[in-house]
């Protein structure tokens, strides 16, 4: 085993964010097997802080992938390290620094100076073992954070960009995904349709607990997932104006792409609507399990249908990365801490959020997801 180690300096600015630094190129018989991978900022110019993201990356040819990754909200003197958890695969043969600053909301004399220390370790593989199979999808390089919009007047762009901020997976649809844009579009035309009398929409056609209405007015339970309340929120200091459907798109728009691929557009459409179906009638349950069965209370929402494609995609895509507030992490790992938190707000009074519809509906996306996969695993 031969160990080596690199240091360098990198500097970001305004205009030069995004800075590649070739390292080093190993033997046809070499494989990187570890890496620890320091950072630290030494300068910071023309701001107090910043998000930059610096990887060590492995490739071969023009194909690279990221092994290690630091990625934070930097201030002057802020240091990580991060450590390789497995060995790099072995078509990999050359080692790079990328490095990537978002820049755009800060002042044109905006300058960042790092300090970067590579430890990796390097040994030949050994004839006795069978050679590693590449993996099912070779290992790609994280997507750079989006770009603002050149056009500073298009709102839709403005939005797409701003949503994708929050929240984004990197695995890019193999299909087209007409289904999951189509719902957008429903739903977003439905809320911009409803939203000057959205209280005489909902007493209509909203989901109401209440055994006689539900049995004269059936329709409910499915009408129900299509309205969106005009809710603004506070997240973080932040205040974010349409809430409700906002942030229903933007879930359906980062896993539904995926799962419609995956499963069929026909199947999905199905899906998604008993899904729906059934996080409405959970809720509906829970509300007279806890005694508030006969209350006027309106739901309204396609959060319930949104969560049930959500567990499909835990299921059928449990090796994805997200991209969250800026932050890669596994999509396992996010969606059962969104899981988690949901059964935390059910106990929480005075909750004005069907949280047992989200439950509902991602558990039951769990077991179609579970269906579709032993399905699939039974014909091959």
């Amino acid at each position: 085993m031969v160990k080596a180690k690199f240091k360098t300096k990198i500097e970001l600015t305004k205009k030069t964010n995004e800075v590649l630094i070739p390292l080093h190129a190993i033997g046809v018989n070499d494989r990187f097997q570890y890496a620890r991978f320091t950072v630290k900022c030494l300068e910071m110019h023309g701001s107090a802080t910043v998000f930059a993201g610096f990887s060590l990356q492995v490739g071969k040819d023009d194909t690279w992938a990221t092994w290690v990754s630091v990625a934070h909200v930097w201030r002057e003197g802020d240091s990580y390290t991060e450590e390789s958890t497995d060995p790099a695969h072995p078509s990999f043969k050359k080692l790079r620094i990328r490095a990537a600053a978002n820049t755009w909301d800060l002042p044109e004399d905006f300058k960042a100076i790092f300090k970067a220390e590579i430890e990796v370790e390097i040994g030949p593989e050994t004839p006795e073992q069978p050679p590693e199979q590449p993996p099912e999808q070779p290992p790609e390089q994280p997507p750079s954070p989006p770009e603002p919009p050149s056009e500073p007047f298009n709102v839709g762009k403005w939005l797409e960009y701003a949503l994708r901020k929050i929240l984004r997976d990197e695995e890019p649809p193999s299909c087209n995904p007409a289904n999951t844009r189509l719902l957008v579009l429903i739903l977003a035309t439905v809320y911009t349709a409803t939203l000057a009398s959205f209280n005489e929409w909902a007493s209509i056609l909203g989901l109401t607990p209440i055994p006689a209405v539900l049995l004269g007015q059936p329709w409910r339970i499915f009408t129900y997932m299509w309205l969106h309340a005009p809710i603004t929120e506070t997240i973080n200091g932040i205040v974010v104006p349409h809430a409700h459907i906002a942030f229903n798109i933007l879930f359906l728009w980062v896993f539904g792409d995926n799962v419609e691929c995956k499963i069929g557009h026909g199947k999905y459409l199905a899906y998604y609507l008993l899904c729906g179906v059934a996080s409405g009638v959970g809720e509906v349950l829970w509300l007279h399990t806890i005694g508030l069965g006969f209350q006027p209370i309106i739901i309204v929402g396609a959060s319930g249908a949104i969560s049930g494609i959500m567990g499909m995609y835990l299921i059928l895509f449990p090796k994805n990365h997200v991209v969250f507030l800026g932050k890669r992490v596994k999509a396992w790992n996010f969606l059962i801490l969104w899981f988690l938190g949901q059964i935390a707000l059910l106990f929480q009074a005075d909750i004005t959020v069907a949280v047992a519809a989200h439950i509902t509906g991602f558990v039951v996306g769990m077991i179609l997801g579970g269906a579709e996969k032993y399905a699939k695993r039974e014909i091959s």
